[in-house]
């Protein structure tokens, strides 16, 4: 009888270590695809990534353009200056025309560098500064600005200037005017 439990307390030992064993061999299989998941997924994103920055560098930046829109019952223009940056420098100097029949302007200026600065100066027909915008490292800038046109605002009917200075500007920008 002794030997009966012997054998018998043997034989539920060695069930439960080849049931431990099995369990053990399972984690470690789950743990070794989670690992394989793991960096498969990573891989993945490594390429999206590379594919990514490839594209970005082939990106051919839109040219400046100037178009004139007439869809409403009043005149209406647009203009916009935009520029892919490389450690650029220049200066453009430019006119715009608010004419007496205009009821807005619209003026905007957006842009993001890595290094260098723009700056854009924009002067009232009278050629007082209207707005100074600094774009740098930095901070990315968004900025715009509507004005009503009435007999009360007769100073903002003329000729506007602007100026956009870029010094060793590695970024973008974009500069737009629209009146309606």
């Amino acid at each position: 009888m002794k030997k009966t439990k012997t054998i018998f307390t043997f034989l539920l030992s060695a069930s439960f270590l080849f049931m431990s064993v099995g369990l053990f061999g399972q984690a470690v299989a789950q743990s070794k695809k989670k690992t394989v998941k793991e960096d498969y997924l990573k891989k993945i994103q490594e390429k999206t990534m590379q594919e990514d920055f490839i594209r970005a560098q082939s990106f051919q930046p839109t040219p400046a353009f100037a178009r004139t829109i007439s869809w409403a019952p009043y005149e209406s223009s647009h203009l916009t200056l935009r520029k892919a940056l490389s450690k650029n420098s220049s200066t453009k100097n430019s006119k715009f025309i608010i004419d007496a029949d205009q009821k807005k302007i619209r003026m905007s200026a957006s842009g993001s560098l890595s290094e260098g600065k723009i700056s854009i100066t924009i002067s009232e027909p009278s050629g007082k500064e209207f707005q100074k915008i600094e774009m740098d490292s930095s901070a990315d800038i968004e900025w715009s600005q509507t004005l009503g046109l009435d007999e009360e605002n007769k100073n903002y009917f003329g000729e506007w200037e602007f100026e956009i200075v870029i010094s060793q500007a590695t970024g973008m920008y974009s500069f737009s005017i629209s009146t309606f």
